[in-house]
């Protein structure tokens, strides 16, 4: 009874816009006649209220600070409404005092919903948006009776499927594959609140295969131009020793970053030869190398005559 008089005395003496607005913020969840009438108001399908006007009507009660709950009312009334009004949603609305963790809870969830409000031109930051929401929709659900926390749920349940549904397909897989883990995520909080039926057979026939999808690395085996004919596959032994011969039938060219192929191989493989077979000449050297006596003769200072003579060699 109380309630109701509070009520009353605070739409006393107000039009038909502030009205519905006002009992919108006052009751525990809008009801729809209210939110249909403020749509016929802002469209302009009554010919007794001015769209300009109530659209002005309602931007300055938006800007002004509001509690936490309210300003989470006005949010949702933005987002029913956001064909007027989601041009000139304001973070201002939200009253910056945190009593306790549930407030500084609520208030950032707040917050995060104003952001969502005003990205509605990209489809994959209102998802990360909605991400980060779920886990504090999920705690607030859990631990708080707020009525108008499950309106909001369910309404973002349904802008996550129409997001999902509405991906670019020509975008880059792996932000694509993201977005959808992060719908199906968001999408678990069905399980803490009753949905309406239809909206849980849409769920259920959401295709999030794409999930699974893999970017598949395309390689390709080296195969001798000698067994092209022969063989289809070269075993992995065998393409090691390919790559190798591949690599040394390159050599590196004057001119930097060039490569240019030996058209000779057998003449390389016997220069190689020959470089490692023993000179003519290394009799020669090798004889003319002294041996230890003689190194030890030359290099140490021994006296032919005293007890160290004996070390003297012939």
């Amino acid at each position: 009874m109380f309630n109701n008089l509070k009520r009353n005395m605070r739409i006393l003496n107000k039009d038909m816009v502030e009205t519905s607005w006002l009992k919108c913020l006052i009751d525990d969840t809008p009801k729809q006649k209210h939110i249909l009438i403020l749509q016929k108001c802002l469209g302009g399908e009554l010919n007794n209220v001015n769209s300009q006007e109530a659209l002005k009507k309602i931007i300055l009660r938006m800007q002004h600070p509001q509690k936490t709950i309210t300003a989470l009312k006005s949010y949702y009334l933005v987002h029913m409404l956001r064909q007027y009004l989601a041009p000139y949603v304001t973070d201002k609305t939200i009253e910056l005092q945190s009593k306790s963790t549930a407030d500084a809870v609520l208030q950032n969830v707040a917050f995060l919903y104003c952001s969502y409000l005003r990205c509605f031109s990209n489809n994959y930051e209102q998802i990360n948006i909605l991400y980060k929401m779920h886990r504090q929709l999920e705690v607030l659900i859990l631990k708080l009776d707020v009525p108008i926390i499950k309106c909001i749920t369910i309404k973002l349940i349904i802008d996550i499927i129409f997001l999902y549904e509405s991906l670019n397909k020509q975008d880059e897989q792996v932000k694509r594959i993201r977005a959808t883990k992060q719908v199906k995520r968001f999408l678990e909080i069905k399980q803490l609140i009753q949905l309406p039926e239809e909206l849980l057979q849409k769920i259920k026939i959401l295709n999030f295969n794409e999930i699974e999808q893999k970017i598949a690395l395309q390689t390709q085996p080296v195969i001798n131009n000698n067994y092209e004919e022969n063989q289809n596959r070269v075993p992995q032994k065998e393409l090691l020793i390919l790559d190798i011969q591949s690599i040394n039938q390159r050599k590196l060219s004057t001119s930097a970053n060039e490569w240019e192929d030996q058209s000779d191989i057998k003449s390389q493989q016997q220069h190689i030869y020959k470089s490692l077979q023993p000179s003519p000449n290394r009799r020669r050297i090798a004889s003319q190398t002294p041996n230890r006596a003689t190194s030890i003769r030359d290099n140490f200072f021994v006296p032919s005559q005293g007890p160290l003579s004996f070390i003297m060699m012939s």
